[in-house]
């Protein structure tokens, strides 16, 4: 079990796709798709205080983020050997992306 100490995050990047709803095969080599696709993710855990000197938590764990492009460390998670996580700095969320029937 993973975590996260003081005001980092832990996040679940996003799987890449590899067929599309109409079967079409998409090349794994395709670098940019993979790299739009670990922008994005589900938040997991949150360290102690993260967010505190925004006023409080206004991140749940379960909320799809996006986040900034060139942060975080991907660990993996020593239970879960198909686990592949991202630890972030709370300030590295950037928004929080909700279906418009959720807002």
């Amino acid at each position: 079990m993973l975590k996260p100490c003081g005001y980092r995050v832990i996040v679940t990047p996003d799987t890449l796709e590899e067929v599309t709803e109409s079967g079409i095969v998409i090349a794994y080599e395709n670098k940019d798709r993979e790299q739009a696709n670990i922008w994005y993710g589900t938040l997991v855990a949150i360290g102690p205080t993260a967010w505190k000197q925004d006023g409080g938590n206004w991140a749940e764990v379960g909320d799809r983020v996006n986040f900034a492009k060139y942060t975080g460390r991907f660990i993996d998670d020593p239970d879960d050997p198909d686990g592949k996580y991202i630890i972030l700095n709370d300030e590295d969320i950037l928004c929080i992306i909700k279906k418009a029937k959720e807002q």
